[in-house]
């Protein structure tokens, strides 16, 4: 439990330095790129960078 805390706090502080630089973060779980859903990640994920 220590280790997915420690995870959760890395995480939260390098989106938060990414954003202050301007950066857009979009987040990819891995179980979202599975064969049965890849596609309709892929088409999600195409909407929010082209505008």
């Amino acid at each position: 439990m220590n280790k997915i805390t420690g995870n959760k706090a890395n995480d939260a502080k390098a989106i938060k330095a990414l954003k202050k630089e301007g950066w857009k973060i979009i987040m990819i779980w891995e179980c979202r790129l599975k064969p049965l859903k890849i596609e309709k990640t892929l088409v999600s994920l195409l909407k929010k960078i082209v505008p």
